[in-house]
């Protein structure tokens, strides 16, 4: 935060106003197994429904549905194929990336089944039995990090063993168990004495009909121009 204030000012007074809870990965929740401080998933859920969002609201719902429906089959059909108590190839990824880099940590034994990692003047010490470190990565998402990963490759045992049971096959497959049922569509929906809705009033606004998000006050717009020449 000294480092943000000595570049712009303006921007570590809007930063210190926040909840650190919300944004600094030091003040998370461990036991979460999620240790992500951005928002790309409702970014990307936006990004699909970005066509759904200009259609009636129960056009909207209904595409949105569909959409849900589909994507929850697909993933349970995508996990069916693999191992039940085997870390997901997600995960699998990301400890393969750690094992490549934990050859440059030295790994010395302090006690039972408790370690100290070091790498020239950095040093962190980890606890296999409690599945602690002194960072606090792996109690924050749940597979580990290049310290606990070099541990274990000291000691010959399965890195995959040491994650935690949310990252599993059986649990991925767990959670897209109650799929969405299929429903009928509008023609045979049952009939009421309401009035039916009627689409508002077209008005035909002059220019490009926008379909970018709408940016809060606060936000800079960033402007970008392009010389003519050549």
């Amino acid at each position: 935060m000294k480092e943000i204030q000595n570049f712009n000012l303006s921007a570590f007074e809007y930063l210190i106003e926040k909840n650190p809870k919300i944004m600094v990965q030091s003040f998370l929740q461990e036991g979460r197994m999620c240790d992500a401080v951005e928002n790309g998933l409702s970014e990307s859920f936006n990004n699909i429904i970005k066509e759904a969002r200009k259609k009636p609201i129960i056009t909207m719902l209904e595409e949105i549905r569909l959409y849900v429906m589909e994507r929850q089959f697909n993933l349970s059909m995508k996990g069916s194929a693999w191992p039940e108590f085997k870390p997901c190839p997600a995960i699998t990824t990301l400890l393969n990336k750690l094992k490549k880099a934990q050859r440059y940590w030295q790994v010395l034994p302090t006690g039972l089944n408790q370690f100290e990692t070091r790498n020239l003047v950095e040093s962190y010490v980890v606890d296999l039995d409690k599945k602690t470190r002194s960072c606090r990565v792996w109690k924050l998402n749940g597979y580990g990090c290049v310290h606990s990963v070099a541990t274990i490759s000291f000691l010959n045992r399965d890195v995959g063993s040491y994650v935690d049971p949310m990252y599993i096959g059986a649990f991925y497959r767990n959670t897209y168990k109650y799929p969405m049922k299929g429903m009928n569509g509008s023609n045979m929906w049952p009939c009421t004495n309401y009035s039916p809705p009627l689409p508002p009033l077209r008005i035909k606004l002059p220019g490009r009909p926008k379909v970018n998000r709408r940016k809060d006050p606060s936000e800079k717009a960033t402007r970008h121009t392009v010389s003519k020449v050549g």
